[in-house]
């Protein structure tokens, strides 16, 4: 009986020093962590992870850190790339599963070119890479209004080529109010919250 519960006592202590080591691991990478962050090393925000709150001209760092190997402009870019819309876009917009506002915010989240940029803090704010100029700078609402309408305009000749071959699976007749709308400056807001929300999540 002594023999087993030596035996176990045993046991037990080495998964407790072994425990023990595990924290002190654990402890100390935590540390290193925490001290990158306060010296504005990592966490929070930023291609590399920095914490931007640190980082006073944001256009500046971008600028620095953040770089574009594109050829074209955001607007060409959209307009000559019919990989960035496909049937199922237009199926779940003219089966109202989704808005044409949410298909758009989604695809230009998604895009394999880095055109667009967030600091997961900033609330609201979206840079977007100016390729005339190269640099980066905020956008507003008249660049976003005509990105928006740059990839609405696809929606529309990539939902005539469906239609046209008989493609489309959707007995909506309304279809026009779904794939295309006039109404930006006052969904602009929603908009660019949504733009904001998904570029976020793929930091």
């Amino acid at each position: 009986m002594n023999k087993k519960l030596d035996q176990l006592l045993e046991t037990n202590e080495k998964y407790f020093q072994l425990l023990l080591a595990k924290m002190e691991d654990l402890s100390q990478r935590l540390s290193a962590v925490e001290s990158k962050v306060q010296q504005g090393d990592g966490g929070g925000g930023g291609a590399n992870g920095l914490n931007f709150h640190k980082i006073e001209n944001k256009v500046d760092y971008l600028n620095g850190n953040v770089v574009v190997n594109s050829t074209c402009s955001i607007f060409d870019y959209l307009k000559s790339h019919d990989s960035v819309l496909d049937k199922s876009n237009i199926q779940n917009i003219l089966c109202n599963n989704v808005t044409i506002y949410e298909t758009i915010s989604c695809i230009l989240s998604e895009l394999d070119m880095c055109y667009l940029y967030v600091f997961p803090f900033q609330k609201g704010i979206i840079y977007i890479w100016n390729h005339d100029k190269t640099t980066w700078e905020k956008s507003n609402q008249k660049t976003l209004k005509t990105i928006f309408e740059t990839l609405q305009l696809k929606v529309v000749q990539t939902y005539n080529k469906l239609y046209t071959s008989g493609d489309l699976k959707c007995d909506n007749v309304e279809v026009a109010e779904y794939i295309f709308v006039d109404n930006f400056d006052k969904k602009y807001n929603d908009f660019r919250k949504s733009l904001f929300a998904k570029l976020t999540g793929n930091l």
